[in-house]
């Protein structure tokens, strides 16, 4: 890390004494300015320190009451500018190169650049060290060999771009000049009869040239109000206080900006409604029938909610806007509903949710209820012996009848397979299949 130090001051400078000012230019410091630090060529204010241990000092900073200033940064390029404490125009030092010898080793940086003898060569595509080249009278640079080595040459006027048509023209000779206006040194003095030279002249606040003197000097003057034509009445009234304004109707272009509820842009007396009361209102387009509906942090456009509210009665329980269904036409209803299950009314004015059984058309069962207890059961048919299920041999009647190959039995024999018992009347007909029991058939 390295450091700047200077004073703010600015050359070239005239001192006033009793109202003149002195021909001998003086060095002007000023105190109390600002200082910024940039990275050179931009606008990036650096990381800059007030000693040499690393405390960091605010960028920008204040110069003394000397205008002396002082600051510490890492190795590298700074533009350091000058502004406030009476400076009219920032000034600015540019590119201001900070080096600490102890970094001599490449290795040991770790910011700025390398130093000439770390530079490696060049190449097309690699940055690489250039070796110096002394100044040759109308020479110039054509190229540089990857060992570093420049080249030069002497253009000619064909490899110039943008040369005037008369650039190999000796224009000096005004003999050759046809058009456009002779040099300055070229000029005669003027006269007040006849054209010459003018001298330049430097602006100065609120000064205007009044005249131009035999040896060309502008000489300038500040008008008075009394000097300039086309002034309105009120050019000498300071119309910006509001009461020396007594007539007429202040311009939309004059109005400031306003807020709150209403705003409108600077200069406009178009306003726009954003907000009712400080609460904002939303962007969203109207439909018909909508009104203005706060949600808890906006205003929206919306159809307004006629959901009832408070208690609920008859056959819902809670509150709205959430009520629970808890009887059916005055019915109170128990139980919790759940997969078969059937709601059951077990008096005039109750009901309760019940459970259906598992009963499958298998074994002659079938589905029972309780008017008692108002429950579902699974039951089983008997058969014409008085049991479930099978229909044994020992029911049987007695007598069998052949039919072809099928054998029609109506008595206690031994049951073969294929025996078939049919009843009177379209009664189902029994079949001996299993060779262990009589099974239903078409049922």
């Amino acid at each position: 890390m390295d450091s700047a130090q200077g004073f703010s001051q600015l050359g070239g400078q005239t001192v006033t004494t009793g109202g003149v000012a002195s021909s001998t230019k003086v060095m002007q410091s000023y105190v109390a300015a600002t200082v910024s630090v940039f990275n050179a060529g931009t606008a990036v204010l650096s990381t800059i320190y007030s000693d040499n241990i690393g405390t960091p000092l605010a960028n920008p900073f204040t110069s003394d009451s000397t205008g002396k200033w002082q600051f510490w940064a890492a190795n590298s390029r700074y533009d350091v500018q000058f502004s406030g404490g009476g400076i009219a125009s920032p000034i600015t030092l540019f590119d201001i190169l900070l080096f600490d010898g102890v970094n001599i080793n490449a290795s040991n940086l770790s910011s700025g650049t390398v130093p000439a003898a770390r530079l490696p060569n060049p190449s097309a595509s690699t940055l690489g060290g250039v070796q110096s080249h002394a100044a040759v009278a109308t020479q110039f640079l054509t190229g540089i060999s990857t060992g570093g080595v420049p080249s030069a040459a002497q253009p000619s006027a064909s490899d110039i771009a943008g040369l005037a048509a008369s650039a190999t023209t000796d224009t000096t000779n005004a003999a050759n000049l046809s058009t456009g206006t002779l040099p300055a040194a070229r000029l005669p003095q003027p006269t007040t009869s006849t054209l010459g030279g003018v001298k330049a002249v430097a602006a100065v606040s609120h000064q205007f040239v009044t005249g131009i003197g035999t040896d060309g000097g502008p000489v300038q003057g500040q008008p008075a109000a009394a000097d300039v034509t086309g002034l309105a009445a009120s050019a000498t009234t300071d119309t910006t206080v509001a009461s020396n304004i007594a007539s007429g109707t202040l311009a939309a272009g004059r109005l400031p900006a306003l807020t709150g509820d209403a705003v409108s842009s600077a200069g406009s007396a178009a306003t726009t409604v954003v907000q009712l009361r400080g609460r904002t209102i939303g962007t969203g387009t109207p439909n018909t029938g909508d009104a203005l509906v706060y949600s808890g942090s906006e205003w929206a456009p919306a159809v307004p909610s006629v959901a009832p509210s408070g208690a609920a009665g008859g056959d819902l329980s809670g509150t709205y806007p959430n009520p629970t269904v808890n009887k059916l036409k005055g019915i109170a209803i128990s139980g919790t509903p759940a997969a078969d299950m059937i709601l059951v009314l077990t008096g005039a004015a109750t009901g309760e949710w019940k459970t259906i059984p598992n009963c499958t058309d298998n074994a002659g069962q079938h589905l029972n209820y309780a008017t008692s207890t108002h429950t579902f059961s699974c039951g089983n048919s008997v058969n014409p012996g008085g049991a479930s299920g099978a229909i044994s041999v020992a029911a049987l009647p007695s007598a069998a009848t052949n039919a072809g190959a099928i054998r029609l039995v109506s008595d206690a024999a031994t049951p073969v397979a294929g025996d078939v018992i049919v009843g009177g009347g379209g009664s189902p007909a029994l079949a001996w299949s299993t060779g262990a029991a009589w099974h239903v058939l078409g049922k």
